[in-house]
Formats: structure tokens, C-alpha cells, sequence
């Protein structure tokens, strides 16, 4: 999504349009907004163009005021991300680019802030298909994009698939390191992706989820918190184990991926109350169609 989005207010009325959300989430002044008009008299560029232009939004802000402005107007692309077990579902029509940069604007701003804490999140799911991985990893690459130092960790190490996805190699990984095989992480800078750096699943090992419940991972992520912006963890389906739970504890925080038309309410309420009983921050839930 960019300033020119076709959704982007290009003059007239200010009502629901993206000058006067901005002005509404503290991002724009009315002088600035006054400014902006002004400009825009003599110039055929878009409002959020000219105001990035004249310094005084950045392009997350404006992703976030047209992820608002399509929620007002009823397209349900994007929904406030909740606080708690009783949280709604993000439900776009269809989870392409434009709606997971919505959905990054959203993290960017309630979620991966400047609390040391709050610079992993775990990507949940209950079933094998939902669409977990791609989520996690167009996540990552899109907030890569933003020239942000961005981490994905494949911590599925039943199935791995990060690997397969960057054409990485996975003779070395996360489970080498748990292992005490290695000195050091082995996260690797992923090739024509600026910012973007990998850590694979490595090796297959027995008993995964002994493994990944061991002190280390929680220091592992410890150690890289400081050194990236986001860090986005692949988990395997909590249908087939307990892992994901341990990944999103250790993380503090959780997205959930629902595939849509192919999900049981209730398995979703209970992997909810899973991660809260475990003081798991659910940020939110995302519905993936998926074929």
C-alpha cells in the first residue's frame, strides 16, 4: 500500500477521509493538515503523498489512517486488534498484500514498540493448512520493507518449511543451537531481501517440544531482542502439540491464524484461553482464505 492508494483522500471534505484520521490518531496537526490543503491547490498529488513530502507523517502512519478509513467504511479489512480471550477476528476478504500491510501498520503501532519486551511474536495456529507460515513470513518481509532489521524463526521443528520457502540451507538451525552444537545462533541475512534475516528449524531431533520448552529458547530470544525491530516465530499446529504454546509464552505475545470455512469455533475460543491462562498477549487474529 502507498500514498497513492486509490483510497487516499485527494481534497475536498476532510470527513472520514485520511487527513482528519490522522488528525484523530495524533499524527497530523490542524495546521498541518491546513498546510497540506494548501498545497494540494496547486498540486495533483494525493494528501498522504503531500504530507509525507512536507516531513510530517511517515508511510506507517498512513497505512495506518487507510487501514482505519476502509474499516469505517464497512469494508472489514481491518479491525482494532484486541486485548484479551473475547477478541474478534481481522476478517478481509481476502488476505493479500494490501490487507496483511494493514495488519503490519497495526503491529507497528500496538505491538512492536520500543518496549524490549515486545519484539517477538509467535504466529499460532490450530491446524496443518491455515496459512500460518505464509502469514508469518509475508509478515516478516513486509516489515523488512520498512527498512526495520526484521527476524523470522522457523520454531516448527516437526515440519519445517521456512527453509524450503528462502532457498536457505537447514544443516544448521535453531535446534543446533538448543542443542549446545553451535556457539552461536546461526541467523543468516536472506539473499535480495534487505533487513530481513532468517534462523531455520535445522536438523530434525526427537521430542521437539522438550526441546523448545528448555531455558535456552527463552534466552535466545533475549539475546536477539536488542538486535532487531520484529521478530516473527513460525510455530507448528497446536492440534499436534503443546509447542506453539511454549514458542508464544516465551515470546509474550501471539498471532493467531484462522483458516476460513474450515475452522471450529470452539478450537479457536480454547487455543485462546490456552494462551491467556499462560499470560500470552493474544495481539490479534487474522482469517486466512485459503483454497
Amino acid at each position: 500500500m502507498s500514498a497513492n492508494d486509490p483510497d487516499d483522500s485527494s481534497g475536498g471534505a476532510m470527513s472520514g477521509r485520511v487527513g482528519e484520521i490522522l488528525l484523530a490518531l495524533g499524527r497530523l496537526r490542524e495546521q498541518q493538515i491546513m498546510a497540506v490543503l494548501d498545497r494540494q491547490a496547486h498540486d495533483a498529488r494525493r494528501f498522504g503523498e503531500l504530507a509525507q513530502i512536507l516531513g510530517y507523517v511517515t508511510q506507517s502512519d498512513i497505512d495506518l489512517a487507510l487501514a482505519r478509513q476502509r474499516s469505517a467504511c464497512g469494508n472489514n479489512v481491518l479491525v482494532e486488534f484486541p486485548r484479551g480471550a473475547d477478541a474478534p477476528l481481522i476478517d478481509p476478504d481476502e488476505l493479500g498484500s494490501e490487507a496483511l500491510v494493514a495488519v503490519r501498520s497495526q503491529l507497528v503501532h500496538r505491538w512492536f514498540g520500543e518496549d524490549p519486551e515486545q519484539r517477538a511474536l509467535a504466529v499460532v495456529s490450530t491446524d496443518r493448512g491455515d496459512g500460518r507460515t505464509y502469514v508469518c513470513s509475508r509478515l516478516a518481509r513486509l516489515f523488512a520493507d520498512l527498512d526495520e532489521d526484521t527476524l523470522l524463526i522457523d520454531a516448527d521443528l516437526r515440519r519445517p518449511s521456512l527453509h524450503k520457502i528462502f532457498g536457505a540451507d537447514n544443516s544448521v538451525g535453531l535446534s543446533s543451537y538448543l542443542q549446545g552444537q553451535v556457539p552461536q545462533p546461526p541467523v543468516r541475512a536472506v539473499p535480495g531481501i534487505p533487513y530481513l534475516h532468517l534462523l531455520t528449524a535445522g536438523p530434525p531431533v526427537e521430542q521437539p517440544h522438550r526441546l523448545i520448552a528448555r531455558n535456552e529458547f527463552g534466552r535466545l530470544l533475549e539475546q536477539l531482542a536488542p538486535q532487531f525491530r520484529a521478530i516473527f516465530i513460525d510455530t507448528p499446529p497446536t492440534a499436534i502439540g503443546a509447542d506453539a504454546v511454549t514458542v508464544a509464552l516465551r515470546a509474550s505475545g501471539a498471532l493467531l491464524v484462522v483458516r476460513k470455512h474450515n475452522a471450529r469455533l470452539a478450537d479457536q475460543r480454547d487455543l485462546v484461553q490456552r494462551l491467556t491462562d499462560s499470560t500470552v498477549e493474544v495481539v490479534g487474529a487474522v482469517i486466512n482464505e485459503v483454497p
